[in-house]
């Protein structure tokens, strides 16, 4: 796949998450995203979550580092983005 694939299918995975837990934050390791994902692709998963993060789109922190090609990261939406339309509609 190419990065601008990894970004889509990460982007998607991650809102994903978020739409089913919203307004909380959620915690997850950026292999829960796609079992099958390369490495490379994780690192593109984790570059996905820093655009969103600089687009306001949510926010999060790193929990613990890269081990094994595992990230945990603690992520919640943003108060711009996507998000804020759907939180004005409850």
């Amino acid at each position: 796949m190419s990065n601008m694939d990894d970004f889509n299918k990460g982007a998607a995975l991650i809102f994903a998450k978020l739409y089913d837990i919203f307004p909380r934050p959620i915690e997850f390791t950026i292999s829960e995203l796609d079992a099958e994902a390369s490495r490379d692709c994780l690192i593109n998963y984790v570059e996905t979550m820093d655009f969103l993060k600089a687009e306001k789109s949510i926010d999060f922190q790193i929990v613990s580092g890269f081990s094994f090609g595992r990230i945990i990261a603690s992520v919640r939406a943003a108060g711009g983005g996507l998000f804020s339309s759907a939180q004005a509609r409850r």
